[in-house]
């Protein structure tokens, strides 16, 4: 069941790869080579850690259960569960999902500015009222 899951993931073109670790962070599975595989997977799963450790403190009752981090050109997802198989994936962002997210900054903008023009013309209306 694993194996078909990871082979489906892989098959994406934007998928760079994907580690596996049990438990006790020992590695079981990466499509990587090792010496990126072990700074990436030490690092993350650290930032996990503190990660869960800000949430616990803000409710004690709630837990991290995922987390994902973005930069310009990779996007990272962590599966994090107290116990059992802690998975990463990382995955190039691709110029269609940049695209996107340009035009959504673009039409946010344009509202911030049609909502200030709006309310300089309700300013100016009562004034000259």
């Amino acid at each position: 069941m694993e194996e078909v899951m990871l082979k489906r993931i892989l098959a994406n073109p934007t998928v760079e790869g994907v580690i596996v670790t049990n438990e006790q962070r020992q590695l079981q599975y990466t499509s990587l080579n090792n010496n990126v595989t072990f700074f990436i997977a030490s690092k993350l799963l650290s930032f996990g850690d503190i990660a869960r450790s800000a949430i616990r403190d803000i409710d004690p009752d709630d837990n991290l259960l995922t987390f994902r981090l973005r930069t310009r050109e990779k996007e990272m997802m962590v599966i994090t569960p107290v116990d059992g198989m802690q998975v990463i994936g990382i995955q190039k962002i691709t110029s269609s999902s940049s695209i996107l997210a340009k035009q959504k900054q673009e039409n946010e903008y344009n509202d911030n500015f049609a909502h200030e023009d709006l309310m300089q013309d309700e300013r100016t209306d009562s004034i000259t009222k």
